[in-house]
């Protein structure tokens, strides 16, 4: 009886912690399967099932099978950068990809990318590097750059910019956005080097925010209980 007792626990046991090890395995993708370089930054799956993949030296497509690669070229189309730092597929199947030089709009239907970067124009794009990129629900796409917040509206096909104020305490936290969150609830939140920042109104194109200084928000997330 006892030695029957203890063969099943044996053979539980076993089962165990052969289940447990193995619970997760893991596909190795590297420069050998075709990824461009092997310093993965940004990932993102589109509407497709494709995955994204922004590397230090290209854009990269994975169709489960095989790589296609986007790098700059002297083409006009091509993509701005090779160091790519973060991707979005918006609602209209567009690939957002911020680079370190310039944002991009990536057409699906014609292969082609369209360029934003800043210039001497208070519309353009606040400064070329892009870290984070996110649409919000009433589909304007907000740009975390390293000189303030761009503000996207697909209608004008231009951007409000939104800079730290000096002295101005409801102004944006910091000029450098690593991060931003929209919640369920519809509260924008966003985060700098310096500290975070929540949206508390806007009107006339003017941004007021609460602040929480002295903190680098590197990312920022809404758990299941909707606590940020």
């Amino acid at each position: 009886m006892y030695k029957f007792i203890f063969s099943t626990f044996l053979l539980l046991f076993t089962c165990f912690g052969y289940s447990q090890t193995n619970k997760y395995q893991f596909k190795h993708i590297s420069t050998f399967e075709g990824l461009s370089q092997s310093s993965v930054i940004a990932i993102e799956q589109d509407s497709l099932g494709q995955m994204w993949f922004g590397t230090r030296d290209g854009l990269n497509k994975f169709d489960g099978n095989t790589f296609t690669i986007y790098r700059n070229t002297d083409q006009a189309n091509s993509i701005s950068n090779n160091d790519v730092l973060s991707i979005l597929e918006d609602k209209e199947g567009f690939i957002w990809v911020g680079t370190y030089n310039g944002l991009n709009r990536y057409n699906p239907k014609k292969d082609s990318f369209k360029r934003y970067f800043h210039k001497n124009d208070a519309n353009s794009l606040s400064n070329n590097t892009v870290w984070t990129i996110k649409e919000m629900k009433n589909g304007e796409i907000w740009i975390g750059t390293s000189n303030g917040l761009s503000i996207y509206n697909k209608k004008t096909d231009s951007f409000i910019n939104v800079y730290p104020i000096l002295d101005n305490p409801k102004s944006i936290s910091g000029n450098h956005i690593l991060s931003i969150l929209e919640t369920e609830n519809n509260t924008i939140w966003v985060g700098t080097k310096t500290g975070l920042s929540k949206l508390i109104s806007t009107k006339n194109k003017t941004y007021v925010f609460k602040n929480y200084k002295n903190y680098h928000i590197q990312d920022i997330t809404e758990t299941s209980d909707k606590t940020v």
